[in-house]
């Protein structure tokens, strides 16, 4: 699950490094939409929040965490 999760994050980066938006601005909205769409995933496949297994709550969890550093 976390090389996954590490794959998941390095390609939206890979695809907005090159890109002339400014590499925080870019990054701060891509991983609003990975939170978003763990999120979405997570409530199609009825997972419970706080399940013993990793799962797409916790990947967008992650997500969120990770803009929040990257905006304070």
């Amino acid at each position: 699950m976390i090389a996954r999760f590490a794959l998941c994050t390095i390609i939206p980066i890979a695809c907005v490094a090159p890109a002339g938006a400014g590499l925080k601005e870019s990054l701060t909205v891509l991983l609003w939409m990975s939170t978003i769409i763990g999120a979405i995933f997570a409530t199609i496949r009825r997972e419970f929040e706080l399940s013993n297994a990793i799962d797409h709550w916790d990947k967008a969890a992650a997500y969120l965490a990770a803009r929040r550093l990257l905006t304070s």
